[in-house]
């Protein structure tokens, strides 16, 4: 303690830097106690809140839910249907020794049901143990009275008999089958007048109508039947959607169990039966994922809805595996005439906002972007092998949306990577010999003339370095912005490599100011950071590069 320090009791002046010790530590110390004071006074407030909550439920009531929640998960294969659980309490098990041992984890009743209840502890018995050897004999009781009324098939209501305990989800009110309106024939498709034949759009024109003449033609062009009249319906609500995704799951779970068990080439009679479950199967997952309701039900579509969730996301990839080309097609064209409905691109502006960077909304954001970055190459697979008839279907129809909607989709990292792929897919193609016919070269070249002047005037704002200093109307740098500016410079060289000479410089003009003040500002020392400067010059390059030039270049303009 300082108040026993022999310097101060001897009653001497201390020296000065004697005494700022001595202060220093007696501040520490009662910083200290003013912090562990605090953290008192917080834990405490925080107990007092959760206390109010106490004894909501008696311990009958608890029970109760156990023992509703452990029935619905007894199944006839735990192996399989509780998968995860399983595999980890093998790890579990496998780390403590104890893996050519009985799994105990796994409570098996007779008929060979059973339910994963994870790996025991290491205590003796107990409350616990009691409690869990009570437990097993009240399901065990319940399994054996669930296969009772399962055998009885006089009683329609057996079967059902825990559905809705925990609670009820409505499905659409509509049971109707969805209305086909997605038809592509890739073997013919009627040909078709181009942009090219069309009035030129001037720059004062409104430039709806060359998007507007653009989704007809794309229309035309994929071979996708007019139905007419479409009865609008409201779009599905959150809970709808987390009810039509889990459907989808248990049908994706249902095929690769089934994937696990094909019969043996030799048992026709069995394969037959296996053919024809899998078939079925997978006419649900195609019916479930509402690809083929029409475009105009609702905003956004219900397929759409499906991926607004990171789950449903994810559930792309999956799909994609199990379909057939011409549903794979049906597919890319729904993803391509709705893309601007994803919710990561009608919010794509709130990544915009540096200042609420860390907020809830922020962060929401931010991770549905990085999962439908993370879905993309499935998608951009798809489009590594297309047709240029198809791609260019394909941009009229996204063309065919209207100018905000388009402008939206390439100021999404999203929508600008998938248009990045149509483009490299071109330039691949003009690359590889009778690819395609001059005709379908002409329609192509009229679509993207027709994507350049929807573009021209908004380059800029492809960069999310422009929109930030925009938006925040001021000069002070903003971190990791040369990364994110990054894909906007790929698109951009991707736009100028299959441009003809008078198109890219239509490209080039529009970002000149920009290459020069990078240029001007490395060479100039005014970046003082070796790595931030040669990575604003490797984007510079990424354009110049390929119209054929290089920064070096303009050091003497």
């Amino acid at each position: 303690m300082l108040a026993h320090d022999p310097a101060i009791l001897s009653g001497h002046p201390l020296d000065p830097d004697r005494r700022n010790a001595l202060m220093n530590e007696a501040n520490r110390k009662i910083m200290e106690a003013e912090q562990l004071e605090a953290k008192r006074r917080r834990k405490a407030a925080k107990i007092s809140k959760m206390a109010k909550y106490n004894d909501l439920m008696t311990q009958s009531d608890k029970d109760f839910i156990t023992r509703i929640q452990v029935s619905q998960l007894v199944t006839e294969d735990p192996y399989s249907e509780d998968f995860y659980a399983q595999v980890y309490s093998s790890f579990v098990r496998s780390r403590m020794g104890n893996t050519g041992t009985q799994q105990k984890s796994l409570l098996k009743f007779a008929g060979g049901a059973g339910v994963g209840v994870g790996v025991p502890g290491h205590r003796g018995a107990g409350r616990r143990e009691n409690a869990m050897a009570r437990m097993q004999t009240q399901v065990e009781r319940m399994v054996k009275n669930a296969q009772t009324r399962q055998k009885d098939t006089t009683n329609p209501a057996a079967a059902n008999h825990f559905q809705g305990a925990l609670g009820k989800i409505s499905g659409r009110g509509n049971k109707a089958a969805p209305r086909q309106m997605l038809q592509v024939n890739t073997s013919n498709v009627s040909a078709s007048p181009s942009l090219a034949s069309a009035k030129p759009v001037k720059p004062q024109q409104d430039r709806d109508q060359l998007t507007e003449a653009a989704g007809r033609l794309g229309r035309e062009a994929m071979n996708v039947a007019d139905q007419g009249s479409v009865d609008r319906q409201p779009p599905l609500t959150h809970r709808q959607v987390q009810a039509a995704v889990e459907r989808l799951y248990d049908t994706l779970l249902s095929i690769e169990q089934s994937n696990r068990d094909i019969p043996p080439q030799d048992d026709l009679e069995a394969r037959e039966a296996w053919e024809a479950s899998h078939e079925r199967l997978l006419d649900e997952l195609w019916t479930r994922s509402m690809i083929m309701v029409p475009v105009e039900t609702s905003d956004p579509h219900p397929f759409i809805a499906i991926l607004s969730l990171h789950k449903g996301k994810r559930l792309i990839p999956r799909i994609i595996r199990l379909l057939p080309e011409d549903k794979i097609t049906l597919l890319l064209v729904l993803f391509v005439a709705c893309f601007y409905q994803l919710d990561v691109v009608r919010e794509a502006h709130v990544l915009d906002d540096i200042e609420s960077a860390g907020s809830p909304k922020w962060r929401d954001v931010s991770n549905q972007t990085d999962a439908a970055l993370m879905i993309l190459p499935s998608i951009t697979g798809i489009i590594a092998v297309a047709s240029l008839r198809l791609l260019t279907g394909l941009l009229n129809i996204m063309l065919g949306t209207g100018l905000f909607a388009v402008l939206q989709i390439v100021k999404s990292q999203p929508g600008i990577a998938l248009l990045t792929a149509f483009m490299s897919r071109v330039d691949q193609l003009k690359h590889e010999e009778g690819s395609a016919s001059p005709e379908d070269w002409a329609k192509w070249d009229a679509a993207f003339d027709g994507l350049l002047q929807v573009l021209s005037g908004s380059i800029t704002l492809l960069f999310p370095s422009r929109r930030l200093h925009a938006a925040l109307r001021a000069g002070y740098p903003i971190p990791n912005v040369d990364l994110a500016d990054q894909i906007a410079w790929q698109f951009l060289a991707a736009l100028a490599a299959i441009g003809s000479q008078p198109q890219q410089m239509a490209v080039v003009a529009e970002v000149k100011d920009m290459i020069l003040e990078i240029v001007q500002a490395v060479h100039s020392n005014w970046i003082t950071d070796p790595n931030e400067a040669r990575l604003k010059l490797d984007n510079v390059n990424i354009l110049l590069n390929a119209i054929g030039l290089d920064h070096t270049m303009l050091l003497g303009s």
